[in-house]
């Protein structure tokens, strides 16, 4: 475990691979929460720039956690894995892993607008 600035407990919510069903509609699989600790800080305007421009509207956070987080994978029908932070559901769309010196993972999540599960 690295050594987090103010770690908490938030909910990891991950979704594996979905599949087609008989009717050609794509299916997402179902969702599973854990728990994880992080260091969860609001995003700046640097790591705002980083964000396609038309999420920097959007509430943001910078993720700091030991353990691996993954983004949206289209090609392969996989949805970005949702962290629920104050009861607020934010979807990961920037993942940088650090393995030296204290391995660790930043990412970047996006409030979800109304109505997006």
């Amino acid at each position: 475990m690295i050594p987090l600035l103010a770690p908490r407990s938030i909910t990891l919510r991950r979704y594996p691979t979905g599949s087609v069903g008989s009717d050609g509609r794509f299916a997402p699989g179902t969702p599973t929460d854990s728990t994880i600790i992080a260091s969860v800080q609001s995003a700046d305007d640097e790591v705002m720039q980083i964000l396609p421009e038309d999420l920097r509207r959007r509430e943001a956070k910078r993720v700091y956690t030991s353990t691996t987080l993954h983004t949206a994978n289209q090609h392969a029908g996989v949805a970005g894995d949702r962290l629920v932070i104050d009861g607020v559901v934010f979807v990961v769309e920037i993942v940088n892993d650090y393995p030296l010196p204290l391995p660790h993972t930043r990412a970047i999540a996006v409030r979800l607008q109304e109505g997006q599960s």
